[in-house]
């Protein structure tokens, strides 16, 4: 009887760790220089992503800047399209937690001050609705915004 209890036992641990291991909401990886945990395992955003990047002035006198953008993701990185036709520059790694797009962009960054501020870089909140993504962040008084659909 003591053998079937300890064998039971051990298998109802087991199963447990599968199920707990096996979900992609249990595996985060620690951003290196940054006390937050993000998981790259969820939400996936596969796929080429066009729409519109708003840069928003607290300052009123200040006009709201909107021009094209396209982000391509896959895995955990991600690429802007072409600078020439779209504001935003950059490659590199993304991680994304709950609330949180972190993004790491290790390309150069231009000199122009409008394309550097579009530059993906930093942690953005999100809002994904069905094929539509929303990432925002507020910083020195201004919001950056991209709003976009899975192409």
């Amino acid at each position: 009887m003591k053998k079937i209890f300890i064998s039971i036992t051990a298998m109802v641990i087991f199963s447990a760790c599968q199920k707990e291991g096996s979900s992609p909401r249990s595996v985060a990886t620690t951003n290196p220089g940054s006390p937050t945990e993000f998981s790259s395992s969820f939400p996936r955003v596969d796929g080429t992503y066009s729409g519109t990047y708003l840069l928003s002035e607290a300052n009123p006198t200040i006009s709201p800047v909107e021009k094209p953008v396209q982000i391509t993701f896959s895995g955990d990185n991600f690429h802007t399209g072409d600078p020439n036709v779209f504001i935003t520059v950059g490659d590199g790694s993304i991680q994304i937690d709950n609330n949180v797009f972190a993004f790491t962009n290790v390309d150069a960054f231009p000199s122009n001050p409008a394309i550097v501020n579009a530059a993906l870089t930093g942690n953005y909140k999100y809002t994904i609705k069905g094929d539509s993504l929303l990432l925002s962040k507020e910083q020195n008084g201004a919001t950056f915004s991209y709003k976009l659909e899975k192409q």
